[in-house]
């Protein structure tokens, strides 16, 4: 590029736009653009998807039990981050005071969850983290990344406090599949 003595860049001559103003840096640049969110969550969801079918198959074909383990809890980690990533492609229709919890786990569905971790029946306390956790959340993605923090930190905790190898293994399965999926929304 050319300057000016006012420090302006020009076209260099001999082109056709030569001596014109050059656009300045960064001008018309994406990415002050909002991410679309569905788009987002329509990747993370379908990627989830399978990396569930694939766990799936790992956990059927495995022998030992730690792997074994390690891959079932991976498979009900994606089915968790699948049911939360489906409830906020549809957040729209979220009741106020919802959370995406709530739109994807009954009581029951969601107790099946906490005795996989071997976590006991937190279900209550479980709901009352993520009606915090969504507060200033500005799009369902983030939502979606907040809620799923609260289950990934369940399942570290769990991992930190049992002496049960199995439980172990199921739990790091599981933490690493949240792990997994909060990294897919935050692309």
């Amino acid at each position: 590029m050319v300057m000016d003595n006012n420090g302006d860049d020009h076209q260099p001559a001999g082109r056709p736009d030569g001596g014109q103003y050059a656009p300045k840096a960064g001008r018309n640049a994406d990415d002050d653009l909002e991410p679309d969110t569905g788009a987002t969550l329509g990747i993370a969801g379908h990627w989830l998807d399978g990396q569930r079918v694939a766990a799936r198959e790992a956990a059927d074909a495995t022998v030992g039990d730690d792997a074994w383990y390690t891959n079932k809890g991976r498979e009900l980690g994606y089915e968790y981050a699948d049911a939360i990533i489906d409830a906020a492609i549809h957040a729209d229709d979220i009741p106020a005071g919802t959370t995406l919890t709530d739109m994807a786990f009954d009581d029951d569905a969601l107790a099946e969850y906490m005795e996989d971790l071997d976590a006991g029946d937190k279900t209550d306390s479980l709901r009352a983290l993520a009606d915090d956790a969504v507060i200033g959340a500005a799009t369902p993605t983030e939502r979606a990344d907040r809620e799923l923090g609260i289950i990934e930190d369940l399942a570290i905790s769990r991992m930190r406090t049992t002496d049960d190898r199995d439980s172990l293994h199921r739990a790091m399965g599981f933490a690493s599949a949240i792990i997994d999926a909060r990294d897919m929304l935050r692309r």
